[in-house]
């Protein structure tokens, strides 16, 4: 660039954003001064060359204008330089519509022509007539005025909405041409009287919603609301939320295999291929597979049998907060700077207040006059007169409701009474403690003077109170309510969509979050103090997981399914240290809805850390088992959080999931685990498992076969998907668990049965019992264990009304559980019906049909 007039270069250049931000670049880095004027001009208007060197020429004269006369001039330059003549036509339908300041608020940031094709649609499908503006018929001109403010709301909420749908990579101008195109012209009345032009996203839904509702999809949803009523609440609460796909809500009913198949390219690939849902459901050999449909995992999530499963019990706290902006913040500052005043003397503080101009004299004068009057009084002498005298004190403009101060006055029972009908009555009128005593009207508490106030620290407290009760309410109060979700609340479904993240509904994470119950979901939630329940929007969330602690980082975990990692990563004494770790609760991270979180902290950067920190203090409480456990959260998109300490992250989830924005190296931690906490050991014996032995299951399962045959160990992901698919679908079918495991005295997991419900592919009419899998510890497999968890499980079979009925199915190994099935079941009083012979990974198997003996 030597030589060059580097200001001249860079007024020539200033449409291009992306050269401009170089050029700026490399003069701060050779110290070439700019005059950045023009830039900090041109780089609030998304402008195209044409339109940059038209409005260039101008722009001295631009720079002298206010701010209307400069739009109204950069518009005139615009359409007389720059603009072709179909943008232009368009741009002044819309001008006519909400002005030029509006049109171009909306248009001012994006491509001209995208912004604009769609307005003379928009216009005759709301049926906005520009001849009706002269109509001398006030309800045509009422009906258009209605029109034009319709119009205005989406157009100026479209340019604030800056979300990219995840779905579709439409931004928000995009899809408000796409709405448009859906819209038909008979809808409209439908949209006023619903108020659905209100916001944006609700006005999109809507559209969305209509256009897809054809009625075969109607017919399905009539045939819900009749057969499956709680499907059909859950569906319906899916279909109505403003930004949830209508698309994934209506494959999850009517393509259950392809909803629950869905891919992330967010999510690890092999480990989201490996935990799609679907897989929970097709489970099985050549010859079985699980009796469990896709249809049935849905109504298993919908009817709260996954929750089943899952440590997080649903519970909820509500905390109140005030949020300041900054009028009610410049109010705070002065009350301090007076409080501190009224602490170094308060006797003289009221002196003065009294003969002061204070914007707040009144104010402290009155709550002042409230706490004499209520510190001070008789109880009963001040209640008799409040009661006696009501009719003349409900009178007046200033009381607001007049009817229910009554009905306060009439229902006084204590002090606390007196004070909230006192503290409206002094708001209306100007009544003294001095007249009503001196008046005879009321009588003083014992020991009390009107002549002299009272002792010093006394009245300290007394206007500290006063201050107390000024600043409480010197902003707006939201209710801040934090939450865990069960599986079944739709809400758990649509937190992504809520927080605008990458885990809305339909996305294959969000998938595995919903239908794994190793996952839980914890929401945060606010509404404005007047706000209903209903009407609470969630902000942030995290999604749980329950882990242990090791020696290895979570990114480690893909190693793992590695059959010959698993004894290099876990150690010899992996099983010892897994049951002696306590449970560590972890939030992948706390993820918000940016602007309304900025919000929300803006008084206090703390704030999300701290309702954390309370609700899990509170929450943990309440189970016996995680009580005092540690908690910690990933680091990945917590935005909030940076004034926690950090640990070193060395969590594993107990199950797989598919994602996680718990992969820093650190993560925070939110509570540490309490010295108290113990951990609670299964006593020697048979008990039944759950996803929890996830990790144990697979260690025992390396250690038999990867001497013996390694091509016969089938992985994490597998054995994680049969305990937790036997789980849901024992939940399901009502019976006892048919996942069993043999614990030695310290505890631990020696020897394991895996089972589900299944049915022959060829003869699908009759359900069946069938074990996958039966395995011992090679170190103790002579103990008699193998026999002992057969006849744990024959127990728990036989105890079981429905499952005592059926025939048993057994993949048995030829050198291990097979003679033991053979030799003993005459003993067990069941009959081998088949022994089919076949060979896996070079190894020789046996799948055994017994059934109980018939006398």
């Amino acid at each position: 660039f030597a030589g060059l007039d580097h200001q001249l270069l860079f007024d020539k250049i200033l449409y291009n954003n992306d050269l401009v931000q170089e050029f700026i670049l490399f003069c701060q880095k050779n110290n070439i001064e700019l005059d950045e004027t023009k830039y900090e001009f041109f780089s609030k208007f998304k402008l195209n060359k044409k339109e940059f060197e038209a409005i260039d020429s101008n722009f001295d004269e631009l720079q002298e204008l206010d701010k209307n006369k400069r739009t109204k001039k950069i518009i005139e330059i615009l359409k007389e330089k720059a603009w072709d003549e179909d943008v232009v036509d368009w741009f002044e339908q819309l001008e006519l519509i909400i002005g030029p300041g509006k049109a171009w608020e909306y248009v001012k940031n994006y491509n001209r022509h995208d912004a604009l094709y769609f307005i003379p649609e928009m216009l005759r499908k709301f049926g906005f007539d520009p001849i009706a503006e002269k109509s001398e018929d006030n309800d045509i001109r009422v009906k258009n005025k209605q029109c034009k403010k319709n119009i205005q709301n989406v157009l100026l909420q479209t340019t604030q909405d800056q979300g990219i749908d995840l779905d579709t990579g439409k931004d928000s101008y995009q899809l408000l041409a796409q709405a448009i195109n859906n819209f038909e012209p008979g809808w409209y009345e439908e949209f006023v009287e619903n108020n659905w032009f209100d916001k944006l996203k609700v006005f999109r839904k809507q559209v969305e919603i209509k256009r897809i509702m054809t009625p075969e999809i109607k017919d399905l949803l009539e045939n819900l609301a009749r057969e499956k009523p709680k499907m059909h609440e859950y569906v319906r609460q899916l279909i109505q939320h403003p930004s949830v796909n209508i698309r994934a809500v209506m494959e999850m009913i009517d393509e259950p295999d392809r909803f629950l198949q869905r891919g992330d390219f967010h999510a690890d690939e092999f480990l989201q291929n490996e935990l799609q849902p679907l897989q929970l459901t097709e489970l099985g050999d050549e010859s079985y597979g699980i009796d469990f449909s896709s249809t049935e995992l849905i109504e298993a999530l919908i009817n709260g049998q996954i929750d089943k499963v899952c440590p997080f019990k649903p519970y909820s706290k509500e905390y109140s907060y005030i949020i300041k902006d900054k009028k009610a913040q410049k109010k705070e500052s002065e009350l301090e700077g007076l409080y501190n005043e009224m602490m170094d003397d308060p006797l003289d503080f009221i002196n003065k207040i009294q003969k002061s101009n204070n914007p707040y004299k009144e104010d402290i004068l009155r709550r002042f006059e409230l706490l004499r009057l209520i510190k001070k009084s008789e109880f009963t002498s001040l209640q008799e007169y409040t009661q006696n005298q009501a009719d003349e004190l409900v009178k007046g403009k200033k009381i607001s409701d007049p009817d229910k101060l009554k009905t306060m006055i009439e229902e006084i029972e204590s002090e606390e009474d007196l004070k909230d009908v006192w503290q409206e009555i002094l708001k209306a009128k100007n009544i003294k403690i001095d007249f009503l005593v001196k008046s005879d009207k009321i009588k003083l508490k014992e020991g009390k003077d009107l002549e002299q106030i009272e002792e010093m620290e006394e009245l300290k407290r007394y206007l500290k109170e006063l201050f107390q009760m000024m600043t409480v309410r010197s902003g707006e109060e939201l209710l801040i309510r934090m939450e865990v979700l069960p599986h079944n609340d739709y809400r758990y479904a649509t937190i992504g969509d809520d927080t605008e993240c990458c885990m809305r509904f339909g996305t294959g994470k969000q998938n595995v979050y919903m239908f794994y119950p190793q996952c839980g979901a914890a929401a945060l939630s606010i509404r404005k103090a007047d706000q209903d329940i209903s009407e609470a929007r969630i902000v942030a969330q995290s999604i749980l997981t329950l882990d242990k602690k090791f020696d290895i980082h979570p990114t480690e975990l893909k190693e793992i399914t590695e059959p010959e990692k698993i004894r290099e990563l876990l150690g010899s004494d992996f099983l010892n240290k897994y049951y002696d770790n306590s449970d560590v609760v972890v939030c992948d991270n706390v993820e918000g809805s940016n602007n309304l979180m900025q919000r929300l902290i803006s008084n206090d950067q703390d704030l999300i850390a701290d309702i954390y920190e309370k609700f899990f203090a509170e929450y943990l409480q309440q189970s016996k088992k995680l009580n005092g456990a540690e908690v910690v959260i990933g680091k990945g998109y917590s935005d909030y959080l940076e004034n926690l300490p950090e640990v070193e992250n060395k969590y594993v989830p107990q199950a797989l999931i598919s994602y996680s924005d718990n992969t820093q190296g650190d993560s925070y931690q939110l509570q540490k685990e309490s010295p108290e906490k113990t951990v609670e050991k299964k006593e020697i014996g048979i008990h039944s498992l759950s996803w929890q032995d996830t990790w144990p299951v697979v260690y025992l399962e390396g250690k038999v076969y990867e001497e013996e045959n390694p091509n016969l160990i089938e992985g994490i992901t597998t054995l994680q998907k049969i305990l937790i698919s036997s789980n849901i679908q024992a939940q399901k079918e009502k019976t006892a668990p048919l996942t069993l495991g043999h614990f030695d005295k310290d505890g631990v997991l020696d020897g394991y049965i895996l089972g589900y419900l299944a049915r022959k592919y060829d003869e699908p009419e009759e359900q069946k019992i069938y074990f996958h899998d039966i395995l011992v510890d090679p170190e103790k497999q002579k103990s008699g264990i193998g026999m002992e968890m057969i006849l744990g499980i024959i127990r728990q079979i036989e105890s079981d009304k429905k499952l005592n009925k059926l025939p048993i199915v057994m993949r048995c190994r030829e050198q291990t559980s097979y003679p033991i099935i053979i030799k003993n079941a005459e003993k067990l009083g069941y009959e081998v019906v088949s022994d089919e012979e076949f060979e896996e990974e070079n190894e020789i198997f046996h799948r055994v049909e017994v059934r109980k003996k018939t006398i």
